[in-house]
């Protein structure tokens, strides 16, 4: 049975997917290193742990873009749950935050030590790249999305929270 606000999503058989999935109230808790480093290490446990190709991923401050193809144990709900349950349950410990209070971000802790407790907006936003030409552009728009948001000033320079497989898109799709 279906909660009452869930999705029903699509899943189709060797689909790649470019999914969005932003923080709650757009808090940028990925602004802080020790959490982009947390998210990163949580979408390469979920790839190990449920075996999805990962074609790539990048992580901003707010939100998260990753564009991947679950293979046939796991589907794109079953890939992003585990990501955000993962990441949000490592982060509030992190924080030092417990995880069944409230689901606004408060401030914690003494006047020098403040922090927000983690959480995710509750869905996502999937695409299924449709073809060769869907899937390059999909693939720019990571390679670019640090620069829209003000994170690089040019394309020269490194993003340390993106990652791009360009070896397994050459061997699929070269």
């Amino acid at each position: 049975m279906f909660h009452k606000n869930s999705q029903k999503r699509l899943s189709l058989e060797n689909a790649v997917y470019f999914v969005t999935t932003k923080t709650k109230w757009n808090y940028p808790y990925l602004a802080n290193i020790c959490l982009a480093n947390l998210c990163e290490a949580k979408i390469w446990l979920a790839q190990e742990q449920l075996h999805f190709q990962l074609f790539g991923y990048v992580i901003i401050p707010d939100h998260l873009h990753i564009l991947f193809r679950p293979l046939k144990t796991s589907t794109v709900s079953d890939s992003m749950h585990y990501i955000k349950r993962n990441t949000s349950r490592s982060a509030n410990i992190l924080l030092h935050t417990s995880a069944g209070e409230d689901d606004h971000p408060r401030l914690r802790g003494g006047s020098h030590s403040q922090t927000k407790k983690f959480f995710w907006q509750s869905s996502f936003h999937d695409h299924i790249i449709r073809d060769q030409k869907d899937f390059n552009r999909h693939v720019e728009y990571l390679r670019y999305n640090p620069i829209k948001h003000g994170l690089l000033l040019s394309e020269n320079n490194k993003y340390p929270y993106m990652y791009i497989n360009y070896e397994l898109i050459q061997k699929l799709f070269g």
